[in-house]
């Protein structure tokens, strides 16, 4: 009997592991310190592009920049991986983010 409950808890355990975080939209700011990606909202939330199109994002970020201002008002679709925010897309916000 021990070991049957052991192993529901155990199978349970791994199947709520498992269970990825569904993607939501969020709008919000970007912003780049120090060679790190951010997603300010409410929180200030450290951040990795996921996919081939998120390639080279710290170059996108340094041509935005100049030519927007700090920082670049997004949406995006991502989903939290332990502390760090897993970024699926990201569009500039194009009317700006509301206060």
């Amino acid at each position: 009997m021990k070991r049957l409950i052991l192993s529901v808890f155990f199978g349970i355990s791994l199947l709520s592991c498992a269970q990825d975080h569904p993607l939501v939209s969020m709008e919000g700011w970007w912003t780049m310190s120090e060679g790190q990606h951010y997603f300010e909202d409410e929180d200030n939330v450290a951040v990795r592009f996921v996919g081939e199109d998120l390639w080279g994002m710290d170059e996108y970020y340094s041509e935005l920049v100049p030519e927007m201002g700090l920082p670049v008002q997004v949406i995006i679709t991502a989903k939290m991986n332990g502390e760090v925010l897993e970024i699926h897309t990201l569009e500039i916000s194009p009317e700006g983010c509301d206060d």
